[in-house]
């Protein structure tokens, strides 16, 4: 197993991997118009599919051992999928936008789940991105999904003058700015971690970590396609007792660390929603 502390940068080797991925194993997974990576470990009594926020690399995760760590306690008491997808990582490259709608998007999830044999599993959305598409999911699967868990997100990533909780439009401009000047540099990478992971932005190793996976998760035109999109996203009316089918156990836990100010309404939209605090730090 691999621990945070006893395991230096770089050291975790595609043994591991294949370790983890037990006798499911990792490999293209044939969705509608693309191919996607995925990757299956552990042997418990759940299927666990972790969906991640957009940047993502499944590979790059096990060079991190603070990533190695969490992904092997999930598959500890899971059957854990993985995947990366379409646009980023492993798996097939776009920038087309129709290709990025959450309804196109959850096809992905039900390959790598018909994949793997799994007919029914706890969906695990990390991130507005991962959240999003495991929300999506579930309202319109709610026979294949056990149960939802919605970590670090909002229902809608600008503000509006109803939803005070996303980033100022202008951020847009921001950002887009950002990338055009330091795309996939270290510098890049710290600016983020300083927003999204502010216990590690000062650590080199990380940094040095992050800013790879930024350059081998997307293409600075991929992500300017996937952050038009994301502009759009407005979950708000998908979490009702009607779109989820009255079928699936909701749980949303909220790192308020990582989103700035509470989307408190986010939780009480989902029936049978439980709002779960944490500080974000490690354990």
């Amino acid at each position: 197993m691999v621990e945070g502390g006893d395991v230096a940068f770089g050291e975790i080797d595609d043994v591991d991997v294949v370790a983890f991925a037990g006798a499911v194993g990792g490999g293209v997974v044939v969705a509608p118009d693309v191919e996607v990576f995925a990757l299956a470990g552990g042997d418990g009594p759940v299927d666990l599919v972790f969906i991640c926020d957009w940047i993502w690399n499944v590979e790059l995760q096990w060079e991190n051992p603070l990533c190695a760590r969490f992904l092997e306690r999930l598959s500890a008491f899971s059957r854990l999928l993985l995947f990366d997808k379409r646009g980023s990582g492993l798996s097939d490259r776009t920038v087309d936008l129709d290709l990025f709608t959450l309804e196109v998007r959850i096809d992905d999830v039900r390959a790598v789940m018909e994949a793997a044999g799994s007919e029914q599993a706890v969906l695990f959305g990390h991130g507005d991105d991962g959240a999003a598409l495991a929300s999506v999911f579930a309202a319109a699967n709610p026979d294949s999904t056990r149960a939802l868990i919605l970590y670090a997100t909002r229902a809608k990533v600008l503000k509006a003058p109803d939803y005070p909780w996303g980033y100022e439009p202008s951020a847009m401009d921001v950002w887009a700015s950002e990338r055009e000047s330091f795309w996939g540099t270290d510098g890049y990478a710290r600016r983020w971690l300083r927003e999204l992971a502010p216990s590690v932005a000062n650590d080199d190793r990380i940094v040095r970590w992050y800013s790879r996976l930024l350059r081998q998760s997307a293409s600075p035109g991929t992500e300017e396609a996937y952050s038009r999109w994301m502009a759009t996203l407005d979950l708000r009316g998908l979490m009702t007792t009607d779109a989820q089918g009255g079928t699936s156990t909701l749980a949303f836990t909220h790192l308020r660390q990582n989103v700035g100010l509470a989307d408190k309404e986010f939780t009480f939209r989902i029936p049978r929603g439980v709002d779960v605090i944490t500080d974000g730090s490690r354990s």
